[in-house]
């Protein structure tokens, strides 16, 4: 059992001394770095390298896992917390896992931490209960879902304003064009729903004038919008979820990458978060993109599902 702390410029230089590293590795997406001779000196003073100037054989076989790991499980909470990414590496047989955890400019490795502990800490972050403050399922194809996140960032900006200048509260109604210039001008932040919706999909996304108007009328018939005098409004559902999701305090991201001969099979979701009883899960297939309200707890057995059922990873398949 091993474990060590270095800053993140002596991790990069660690990936000096594998040579087959697949593509879910930390060390494929580290620039090319050698470490200097005070490194060196460092890293053999800490006991990581050994006196020769090789990786000390206890960290070795440690290392070699997150050098091409045959799986691994990507974990990001984002927001009130700060920022937490942990990461879990699998060897071959997924009996060996090595925990990768970022913190600030720290890296921790270790294959010392149980998986129950790793929940522990994430339930911190997220709080437990088995409440929502509302029941919201419904799928979306990539226009759609921008719209909604769109006209809910605009309630979201209206329903704050009267909070701020004391004004009474009235849901509004949105035209085409402010619709579109939310979708196409949102700034990267993980306060606004676009831009969360751009990072789901992996790629950020500009919708035309006529996609816009084509997606809000395919959305009025599910009864998700109502249309007044050409201008659109929220269900009552998506306003009182637009309301209580007024702040987000966290985004958490889970992430399963295997590597699968030269390909790398992927899954995970997405859920934001404004409270404990607010959460909403977003999980894009490609496709669709399937909004739906969660219960802390649910989210919590979703992150364990991810973390603890190693036969997971012997489904995923191209």
């Amino acid at each position: 059992m091993s474990k060590f702390t270095v800053n993140k410029t002596l991790f990069e230089g660690l990936a000096q001394f594998f040579k087959d590293k697949n593509s879910i590795s930390p060390f494929a997406l580290m620039p090319d770095k050698t470490l200097s001779f005070d490194e060196t000196d460092y890293l053999k003073e800490t006991g990581i390298l050994s006196g020769d100037g090789s990786i000390n054989r206890s960290y070795h076989d440690m290392l070699s896992v997150l050098a091409a790991p045959a799986a691994a499980v990507n974990l990001l909470l984002t927001g009130g917390a700060g920022l937490y990414k942990h990461s879990i590496y699998y060897d071959a047989t997924y009996g060996k896992c090595v925990y990768a955890t970022y913190m600030g400019e720290d890296v921790v490795i270790t294959d010392e931490e149980k998986p129950e502990s790793l929940m522990d800490t994430i339930a911190k972050f997220i709080g437990k209960s088995n409440l929502k403050s509302i029941d919201f399922n419904h799928d979306f194809d990539i226009e759609e879902a921008l719209v909604i996140a769109a006209i809910i960032d605009l309630e979201r900006k209206l329903c704050l304003r009267s909070l701020i200048d004391e004004i009474p509260y009235d849901q509004n109604l949105y035209g085409y064009s402010k619709i579109w210039r939310t979708i196409n001008s949102t700034s990267s932040s993980i306060q606004w729903f676009v831009h969360i919706i751009n990072e789901v999909i992996g790629e950020y996304t500009n919708l035309s004038y006529k996609q816009v108007q084509d997606a809000l009328e395919r959305l009025v018939p599910r009864g998700l919008l109502s249309q007044k005098n050409g201008l659109y409004q929220l269900s009552d559902e998506l306003v009182f979820l637009a309301n209580r999701m007024l702040i987000n305090d966290n985004v958490i991201s889970v992430s399963a990458l295997k590597q699968w001969e030269s390909e790398v099979v992927s899954s995970g979701f997405t859920s934001v978060q404004a409270g404990v009883h607010d959460i909403l899960y977003l999980d894009f297939n490609g496709e669709t993109i399937k909004f739906k309200s969660v219960s802390s707890d649910e989210l919590l057995e979703n992150i364990d599902f991810f973390i603890n059922n190693k036969e997971y990873f012997s489904r995923l398949t191209a």
